[in-house]
């Protein structure tokens, strides 16, 4: 049993590091609530539940990688420290856009936050485990949010 915790100890950080951001963030996107029920939206928004169903699977996705890389010795520094960027990426973005109110501001940190989501991805597929194209499900729901915050921004 001793040998499994080492084995997975980076596995376990990183799952707590997720479970963190998902937690902040959450908070910061309740506080604001009260903006963003306040801007205007487009026409073709995506329903509220889809937001929660597609960051959870994104958790997931990224927390089960991250554990199996872990296990695998896959989990190298690189990936780790991209995995943080990301992760103090996401929020900040939950900060800078709800919680502050500031649209702009949170367009500007959702693109380098999908550079470095891409790249993430891009380091997870290239080391050839069944199933990492999952990962992409990441930077393309950031892509997604970043023409829904564009939009927001130009009609408010």
């Amino acid at each position: 049993m001793k040998n499994f915790f080492i084995k997975y100890k980076y596995g376990f950080i990183s799952v707590a590091f997720i479970i963190l951001v998902s937690v902040l963030g959450g908070v910061f996107v309740r506080r604001g609530d009260d903006f963003f029920s306040t801007v205007t939206k487009p026409t073709q928004w995506v329903p509220d539940f889809v937001f929660a169903v597609v960051w959870t699977l994104i958790y997931v996705i990224y927390a089960v990688t991250f554990f199996h890389f872990s296990g695998e010795g896959l989990l190298d520094k690189k990936l780790v420290f991209i995995g943080l960027i990301n992760g103090l990426l996401n929020v900040l973005w939950c900060l800078v856009y709800f919680a502050l109110g500031n649209s702009f501001g949170g367009i500007v940190i959702i693109i380098i936050n999908a550079f470095f989501a891409t790249f993430l991805a891009k380091l997870i597929i290239e080391k050839g485990q069944k199933l990492t194209f999952l990962c992409w499900l990441y930077p393309l729901w950031l892509y997604l949010a970043t023409a829904l915050n564009l939009a927001v921004w130009i009609l408010n």
